[in-house]
């Protein structure tokens, strides 16, 4: 191998921050690329070497080392550098050894736990099954998890979570990948442009306008505000327009090679299927100086119809990709999968970037801390429409708000996911969902009170929702809250 072992300094009784210095940086220097054994408690004589960035990663997995012929090598991620290798039974020991016996003694308890709960119960007589199973649902057992490779398995890119490896998402390993570098939206859209083409390239009067600020009476405030906001930078001979600044506020976005496949579109359908297309409309102009043109548009081409116009006119703030409008429903869809989980959008707030998350809610755009989902929920409750649905598909999320249908032409699904909303909203609202509250919000009597039950426990056998603990013990006063709380 090209990479020599060295042989080491006993390092010993120290730190562990000051352990991590000494070890020796791979590739420090673009030549030097080594392990070295450490005589210490942590790494048990392991050869090491310290990664300062994924780069630096992915440069030690293409070394000779890791591709000598003949040779397979077994990986393993620990969140922290100073974690041994030890299973999670091991860690109820004082010296990290899972005795047969202790082993054989957690494997019977869990037995006893899963019994009548499996799918197949042939598996309670194999057991390495029912390790295999069990350290995916929180049991402690002698196992470790390894892969043949570093990051990828079975077609997917693993993180550690908890005890768990799970994939990563697209989005996830574009940051990975990306790290060092500056952020997309900082890059230059288009370099060395006149102040003359800035305001002509951008829609800088509606820049203004948004702002809630006056026009400057020169050229030179107008430029000094959009450097001051980065939505440009100086460059050598003149200006850069950032992506930023280009994608929210352009005149024509095709006038920006890298940002020209990111304008809004909007396409309306004749009925209820992508069958037959009526139009087919793509928003030239910039997120920020297009959206109420854009909504105006979108509220134009609705069915003529108040119930559904009303659910979507409820301040619903949105910066589609593309929006599809059907006879029955409006189908919004935005690049990339979600930070945050689509059954914690109702009280879940994380921004992919904060700075345009910022910028649009200065403009008047975006709601603050994800409160337009609480309003869409709000108003599809007001006007009983069926719940809305919060989707994510390959690279994309998706919102679909339906049109009016009665509770009766509801199918199951849309009735627990109505009742799962319901409690989350009642949740955060500081309040708990009973059953009288969810049938107000199907507009249903009191006779219906059995059917509102079945549907409560319906969502609860999924998961979704759980009785409150405080709560009297009663069913006639039963509250619920979400699964999560």
């Amino acid at each position: 191998m090209s990479e020599p072992v060295m042989s080491s300094l006993a390092v010993a009784h120290q730190h562990p921050s000051d352990y991590f210095e000494q070890i020796p940086q791979w590739n420090v220097d673009g030549n030097t690329k080594r392990f070295e054994i450490m005589a210490d408690a942590v790494s048990g004589r392991i050869p090491v070497t310290r990664l300062e960035s994924w780069r630096e990663f992915t440069d030690l997995l293409e070394c000779d080392f890791f591709n000598r012929p003949g040779v397979q090598l077994v990986f393993r991620g620990h969140r922290r550098f100073d974690w041994s290798l030890m299973p999670t039974l091991g860690r109820l020991t004082t010296n990290g050894i899972v005795t047969e016996a202790l082993a054989q003694a957690q494997l019977e308890r869990f037995k006893l736990a899963v019994r009548g709960r499996l799918s197949d119960a042939a598996m309670v007589d194999e057991d390495d099954e029912l390790w295999s199973v069990g350290q995916h649902h929180g049991l402690m057992t002698p196992l470790l998890d390894w892969t043949y490779s570093p990051y990828h398995y079975e077609g997917a890119y693993l993180m550690r979570s908890g005890e768990e490896l799970v994939p990563m998402s697209e989005d996830q390993l574009r940051k990975i990948f990306a790290e060092g570098q500056p952020c997309w939206l900082e890059n230059p859209a288009l370099k060395d442009v006149s102040a003359q083409d800035v305001v002509q390239l951008l829609d800088t009067q509606t820049f203004f306008d948004l702002m809630r600020l006056p026009y400057p009476t020169d050229q030179a405030g107008v430029l000094a505000r959009l450097l001051d906001e980065r939505l440009i930078e100086r460059s050598a001979a003149s200006f850069n327009i950032l992506h930023i600044g280009a994608v929210l506020l352009a005149k024509n976005m095709r006038q920006f090679p890298d940002i020209s496949r990111k304008a809004a579109r909007v396409i309306v359908y004749a009925g209820e299927s992508k069958m037959q297309t009526v139009s087919d409309v793509t928003d030239e102009k910039g997120y920020a100086v297009g959206f109420t043109g854009l909504v105006q548009y979108v509220m134009g081409k609705l069915p003529q119809n108040e119930v559904i116009e009303g659910a979507i006119r409820k301040e619903v703030k949105l910066l589609p990709e593309v929006v599809e409008v059907f006879s029955n429903r409006v189908e919004i869809s935005n690049p990339g999968e979600p930070i945050v989980p689509v059954e914690r959008f109702i009280d879940g707030y994380q921004s992919r970037n904060e700075r345009l998350a910022d910028l649009m809610r200065r403009f008047g755009i975006c709601e603050e801390k994800s409160s337009g989902i609480d309003r869409v929920i709000e108003a599809s409750e007001f006007m009983q429409l069926p719940a809305p649905e919060f989707l994510t598909s390959h690279r994309h999320t998706i919102v679909v708000i339906h049109g009016p249908r009665s509770f009766r032409d509801m199918n199951g699904s849309d009735r627990v996911r109505a009742c799962y909303q319901h409690c989350v909203l009642q949740y955060v609202l500081r309040k708990q969902m009973t059953n009288q509250s969810l049938r107000e919000r199907f507009g249903l009597s009191e006779g219906s009170s059995n059917t509102v039950s079945q549907i409560i426990t319906a969502t609860m056998e999924q998961g979704l929702v759980k009785s409150d603990p405080n709560a009297p013990d009663s069913r006639r006063y039963a509250r619920y809250i979400p699964a999560w709380a």
